[in-house]
């Protein structure tokens, strides 16, 4: 999955030096914006998010001409997603100390706020991750992948989740995923009357994005359904996680933090969905 990168450059004589936005991979080169693309990195503060959740963007303008600014829109990866690199990565990761330092220094990081970065307990190392805070947000995911992570950001914590074999079950003599495309996924409660009583957590599939592949199973993902877990052996089932399961099934493989889940809905619905 290609996600907002940065590095610091020198210029032609290699005196000077200057920050340029890339796509990035973890698994490939960093991939430069086409040639000519001019614009801003500006600070963003999701309405609603937590502190922890404020971000750096990238503005598509015209020309450089500040100006200009209010006539741009905002940049997007290949996947769909905007371009961003949250706050958390920018305080942890060694190569973005700069921007955030500058960040301070205008004044959009307090002391307070610089505080409970420096305190959390988990972080994402790169900027190859998912950071939620509730379930009305929406992210991207590479069906192809063999593994989902993302962490929920609250007031002052970050909790993981991991999910290995998200999409495909790996068994002896298979590997892999039947899928190809990449898309946008959100999370919600579960309604299904099998779920009933609990707090059960379904993901939907909001977008597909690019060449689907050439998949037909019934599991495949499609755009306004809720996601299956594939089961190359019988009938596929729905994929979904009890939020007041302390410690997930072994056979599934996953680590989920036991207050990523709660925190999730507490950040979304506050009291309204309390542990029944």
């Amino acid at each position: 999955m290609t996600q907002p990168s940065l590095r610091l450059v020198p210029d032609n004589v290699g005196k000077y030096q200057s920050w340029r936005p890339h796509y990035s991979n973890i698994w490939t080169r960093l991939t430069p914006f086409p040639p000519h693309t001019s614009g801003f990195l500006y600070y963003h503060q999701p309405q609603g998010a937590p502190l922890l959740m404020g971000q750096l963007r990238f503005r598509l303008t015209p020309d450089r001409l500040p100006q200009s600014f209010s006539r741009g829109k905002d940049c997007f990866t290949p996947e769909g997603d905007i371009w961003k690199v949250p706050l958390i990565v920018l305080h942890h990761y060694e190569s973005h100390r700069h921007i955030y330092r500058q960040l301070r220094l205008d004044g959009f990081v307090s002391d307070a706020l610089h505080s409970k970065l420096a305190a959390l307990e988990f972080v994402p190392r790169n900027t190859v991750t998912v950071s939620l805070y509730s379930l009305h947000q929406v992210f991207p995911v590479d069906f192809a992948s063999s593994y989902l992570r993302f962490f929920v950001v609250g007031d002052s914590t970050c909790r993981m989740v991991d999910i290995c074999h998200i999409f495909g079950l790996r068994r002896s003599g298979e590997q892999g995923t039947p899928f190809t495309s990449k898309g946008i996924l959100r999370l919600e409660l579960s309604t299904s009357r099998e779920h009933a009583g609990t707090r059960t957590v379904v993901m939907r599939v909001v977008k597909l994005v690019g060449d689907p592949g050439s998949y037909l199973g019934e599991d495949r993902p499609v755009e306004g359904q809720l996601v299956l877990r594939h089961n190359p052996r019988g009938e596929s089932k729905l994929l979904c996680f009890n939020v007041d399961r302390d410690s997930p099934q072994r056979r599934e493989q996953t680590f989920s933090h036991p207050d990523a889940l709660p925190l999730l809905l507490a950040n979304t619905f506050g009291d309204k969905h309390k542990r029944p």
